[in-house]
C-alpha cells in the first residue's frame, strides 16, 4: 500500500520526533484486530535531532506500511492461510537462517542468551491453555508484537500476505522456536558445544502454497459492481438507488461478521452462523431473509458470470421460510375521512395542498407523483393527462406495467390542478418545494415523512392500518368498483396488470385510448364533489 510522504514530526510538547501514519477508516476494523490500535500509527524516534531522527525514521515507516498492506490484503480477502505444517516449514526456515548466522561466532555469553530467552518464555507460558490466567494482558497479541521484526520479513521473502490467524499462529510458533535457540545458544556458550541439538523434525521442508484464494481477483466490491451495472447502476451512483444502497450496507455487515472480502471463502456454515448471529440478536425472520435473499442474488449472479469457481451458491437452501402472514393490509380511507383530508388540504400550499388530491384521484403511488415534473402534466388526444415513467435520472417504477398515462379526473382540474402547474417554471419539478432526500434523491421520502405527521398528528389519524400515502390507492380502487369500471380499464389507470388472458398482449393495449380512460375517470365519484 502506497503512503504519502511521511517524516518525522516533533511532539509539541517533548520535543521528540516520532512517526505518525494514520490508519484508512476502511483498514481501522483490521489494524485493531491486529495491532490493538484505531485510528493511527504512532512511535517515537527517542531523539530530539532532526538528522538522527530522519535516520531512525526509514524501518518505522517500513514497519507501518507493512502493517497497512497485510490489513489491506485481508480486507480484500486476498490473504493465504496457513496450515499447521506450512507454519511449522516457516519457522524451520527461520531457524535455518539463525543456526547459519551463529554457525561460525556464538555472538554472546551465556549469561546474555539466558537474559533474552527469559522474556520469552514469559510470553510462551502465557500461550499455554493451562497457565494463561496466570499471564497478564494477552499472549497471544503480545507474540503478534514481539515477533513482527521476525515474522514481516520472512513473509516478504516467501512473498505471502497471512490472514490474521495465520499471523497468530506463526507468530507463536515462532516465539517457542525463538525462545528455544536462545536456551540452546546459552547451552553452547556455557559448554563449547557447537552442533545445535534442537530437532530438525519438528519443522518439516517443503512449499509453502498459497491457498485457492490468494490470487483471487473477484473481491466482495467487484462482486457487487458487476451485479449492479447488471442493473444499469454504478457503485458511485449519486443518488445511489434503494435496492443498491440496502444491498450495499447489507454486504458491509456480511464483509464486518466474516472479517474479509472474498467471495471466494465464503462457505454454506459461514452464511448459517452469520443468519444464526443475526436471529440470536433478536432480527426479525424477514429481516434476516431480506439480508440473505440480497446476497444470494448477487452471488448467483457471480456464479452465473463466472465470477465464482463454485458452480453452486453458499446461500442455497439457508433463507428462513417465509411467516405466514398476519394481522391485514392497510386500509382504505372512508369517504368521510378521505373528505376531510381533502377538505384540510386546501388551507396548505405546495405538495400538502396537492397531493392529497393527486393521490386521491388518479390512483397513482407516492413516489410516482413526487418524482414528476411539470412536463409529465399536459394534453394529449383533448385530455388533461400526468405521463408516470422512469425515463431520466433517479427516476423509477415498479414494473413495466407502471409505465402509463393517466387522465386528470375533473374534479381535480376544477380544483385548479392545471393552474398550479402553470405557475411552475420550464423543467421544474411537480412539487419542488417536497425536497429530496440525500441518499437516494427521492421527493417521495421526506413529502411521506411530512404528510404522515401532518395527517397522525394534525389531522388525528391514528389507526395503524390507515398508510397515509397508499391507503389513498385502496380508496380510488374501491371507487372505480363502484363505478363498474371494466377491469382492463381500471388497471390502465393504477398500473396493475390485466393479462386475464392471452388477448391481453394482442394491439397496442388499453393505456392507449386515453379518452375512453378518461370517459371511465369522470365517472369515479369525488369525495368532495357535493361539498
Amino acid at each position: 500500500m502506497a503512503l504519502p510522504m511521511v517524516r518525522p514530526a516533533r511532539h509539541p510538547r517533548t520535543g521528540v520526533y516520532r512517526i505518525r501514519i494514520a490508519i484508512p477508516a476502511h483498514l481501522r476494523d483490521v489494524v485493531k484486530r491486529r495491532h490493538g490500535v484505531g485510528r493511527e500509527f504512532v512511535q517515537s524516534l527517542g531523539t530530539k535531532d532532526p538528522k538522527a531522527a530522519k535516520q531512525l525514521a526509514a524501518p518505522v515507516i517500513e514497519k507501518f506500511s507493512g502493517w497497512l498492506k497485510v490489513a489491506e490484503a485481508e480486507y480484500a480477502g486476498q490473504n493465504v492461510h496457513l496450515s499447521d505444517r506450512e507454519v511449522a516449514i516457516l519457522c524451520g526456515r527461520w531457524l535455518d537462517q539463525q543456526t547459519e548466522a551463529h554457525r561460525d561466532n556464538i555472538g554472546g555469553t551465556a549469561e546474555y542468551f539466558d537474559d533474552m530467552a527469559s522474556e520469552l518464555g514469559e510470553i510462551a507460558s502465557g500461550l499455554n491453555d493451562d497457565e494463561a490466567d496466570e499471564y497478564p494482558g494477552n499472549p497471544v497479541r503480545d507474540a503478534v508484537e514481539y515477533m513482527e521484526e521476525d515474522v514481516g520479513p520472512l513473509l516478504a521473502a516467501s512473498g505471502l500476505t497471512i490472514d490474521q490467524d495465520s499471523r497468530e499462529r506463526l507468530s507463536a510458533r515462532l516465539l517457542v522456536t525463538r525462545w528455544h535457540f536462545l536456551d540452546d545458544l546459552a547451552e553452547r556458550a556455557r559448554s563449547g558445544r557447537w552442533v545445535s541439538t534442537i530437532r530438525p523434525e519438528q519443522f518439516p521442508e517443503g512449499a509453502v502454497g498459497k491457498a485457492k484464494w490468494a490470487d483471487a481477483t473477484c473481491t466482495f466490491d467487484s462482486l457487487l459492481a458487476g451485479w449492479a451495472l447488471d442493473h444499469g447502476w454504478k457503485l458511485d451512483a449519486k443518488p445511489v438507488p434503494r435496492a443498491l444502497y440496502d444491498r450495499q450496507r447489507t454486504m458491509e455487515r456480511f464483509a464486518t461478521f466474516l472479517g474479509h472480502r472474498n467471495p471466494e471463502r465464503v462457505t454454506k456454515a459461514d452464511v448459517v452462523r452469520w443468519k444464526e448471529e443475526a436471529m440470536g440478536r433478536g432480527l426479525k425472520a424477514p429481516t434476516v431473509r431480506n439480508d440473505l435473499s440480497e446476497m444470494s442474488a448477487i452471488w448467483a449472479w457471480g456464479i452465473r458470470n463466472g465470477k465464482l469457481q463454485s458452480a453452486v451458491s453458499p446461500f442455497d437452501g439457508t433463507l428462513p421460510p417465509k411467516p405466514a402472514k398476519k394481522g391485514r393490509e392497510p386500509r382504505a380511507f372512508t369517504d368521510a375521512e378521505a373528505a376531510q383530508i381533502l377538505q384540510a388540504a386546501r388551507k396548505q400550499k405546495g405538495f400538502l395542498r396537492w397531493l392529497p388530491w393527486v393521490l386521491c384521484l388518479t390512483g397513482a403511488r407516492l413516489n410516482e407523483i413526487c418524482q414528476s415534473d411539470k412536463a409529465d402534466v399536459g394534453i394529449q388526444d383533448g385530455v388533461p393527462v400526468i405521463r408516470i415513467h422512469d425515463a431520466g435520472n433517479g427516476r423509477t417504477v415498479k414494473n413495466a406495467d407502471s409505465r402509463r398515462t393517466v387522465p386528470l379526473h375533473p374534479e381535480l382540474v376544477a380544483e385548479g390542478f392545471l393552474d398550479y402547474v402553470k405557475t411552475l417554471p420550464t423543467g421544474s419539478p411537480l412539487f419542488p418545494d417536497a425536497k429530496p432526500d440525500t441518499v437516494f434523491g427521492q421527493r417521495s421520502v421526506i413529502a411521506g415523512r411530512k404528510v404522515t405527521r401532518w395527517l397522525r398528528s394534525q389531522l388525528g389519524f391514528t389507526d395503524p392500518l390507515i398508510s397515509p400515502s397508499h391507503s389513498w390507492r385502496h380508496w380510488f380502487i374501491g371507487a372505480c368498483r363502484r363505478a363498474v369500471m371494466p377491469i382492463e380499464v381500471r388497471s390502465a389507470i393504477t398500473g396493475h396488470s390485466a393479462r386475464l388472458d392471452e388477448s391481453a398482449s394482442y394491439g397496442d393495449g388499453m393505456g392507449t385510448f386515453v379518452q375512453v380512460l378518461a370517459g371511465y375517470m369522470a365517472k369515479v365519484h369525488c369525495p368532495l364533489c357535493d361539498k
